[in-house]
């Protein structure tokens, strides 16, 4: 009865001692303090207090002695009534029962009979002998045979803006500008605004000034704002007296609406003056003019133009419609905003 005590104080007191065991790193569930189940590669010692881990290999276990199943690249070995350890396989199998059995090849054999046997040269994975699925650095797969690509030049398989590197036998991203290539620094073909010259993408503005795209390096196709496109296809600048606004270029040789203020004839350059006074007018006769310039009316009997009333942008042949800025329409007449009601600045004839 004493004996039986001591043992049942004992006991308590390792548990007392123990009450935090459950913050080793093989615990993977605690009850009041308590390791009551360990991590997977983990068992619990005699005393079911501790978790410890599996020796080497052991994927599960009961006991340090005795494993139940291994890792991978290990085999259950089976010692005695208490004893089973994991030992390890041939060291070109992945999987294995026994030294003699295996079931799945690293790479770069493949399985026969129970066995891993190597590829041939140069192959990184193979389902025989003679069939490779993929090759080593600096080999092509060409019908199940690794054939070296300086011999034979591989060939680039990948998407446009890649291409094939044979060291890390991948496809890689070309330079920007290149749509396609053979090599980082070896463009085929180019993206728009480019052209190819020297195996590299150059801008077309670079090898043709004012060209915004072209087919290549002598050969544009548009021009920039401020360019015209020749006959022979290059680009030249606008003449001084063309109007170019951003959205129609000098290109658009239509009349009248490119030539500057007070010039005709797109196809003359816009060099042909208009009469005085005239904002556009007819390129076969420049002294009939088409529109006015602010400060006129248009006569359209004569297709010329005449002076509004002082201080007066736009009127009619009888009266003034709209006053120049600070004088206001009063009557007809454009007076000064002072001398209206007070008024010392006005806008828009208010």
């Amino acid at each position: 009865m004493i004996m039986r005590l001591l043992s049942l104080l004992f006991m308590f007191i390792n548990l007392s001692l123990t009450i935090n065991n459950c913050n080793y790193d093989e615990c993977a569930r605690c009850t009041a303090g308590l390791c009551d189940r360990c991590k997977e590669g983990s068992h619990k010692d005699r005393a079911y207090l501790y978790c410890y881990k599996c020796r080497k290999g052991c994927h599960t276990c009961t006991t340090e002695l005795f494993c139940t199943s291994c890792q991978d690249g290990y085999f259950l070995d089976y010692v005695s009534t208490t004893s089973q350890i994991c030992s390890v396989c041939p060291s070109n199998c992945e999987t294995c029962s026994n030294l003699t059995n295996c079931f799945i090849c690293k790479e770069g054999f493949y399985l026969h009979t129970n066995q891993c046997i190597s590829c041939e040269n140069n192959c990184k994975s193979c389902t025989n002998s003679y069939n490779c699925l993929r090759c080593s650095r600096g080999f092509k797969l060409v019908d199940g045979v690794c054939l070296p690509c300086f011999k034979i030049g591989c060939v680039n398989d990948c998407q446009d803006g890649m291409y094939y590197n044979t060291t890390t036998q991948t496809c890689r991203s070309c330079l920007n500008e290149c749509l396609t290539c053979n090599t980082e620094y070896e463009c085929t073909s180019c993206n728009t605004f480019y052209a190819l010259y020297n195996s590299k993408c150059v801008l077309c503005n670079q090898i043709i000034p004012g060209c915004i795209t072209c087919s290549n390096i002598t050969t544009c196709l548009s021009c920039d704002v401020h360019y015209r496109l020749l006959d022979n296809n290059t680009c030249s600048v606008c003449p001084m007296k063309y109007q170019t606004n951003g959205v129609d270029t000098c290109s658009n040789m239509d009349y009248p609406r490119n030539c500057q203020s007070g010039y005709v004839d797109p196809y003359d350059l816009c060099d042909k003056n208009c009469s005085d006074n005239c904002h556009t007018c007819n390129y076969n006769n420049t002294t009939l003019c088409l529109s006015c310039k602010i400060g006129y009316y248009y006569d359209k009997s004569s297709s010329t133009c005449h002076a509004c009333t002082t201080n007066c942008d736009f009127c009619s042949s009888t009266s003034c419609l709209r006053c120049s800025e600070n004088f206001i329409l009063h009557s007809g007449v454009c007076i000064p905003c002072s001398e209206h009601r007070g008024c010392s600045k006005c806008n828009n004839n208010e």
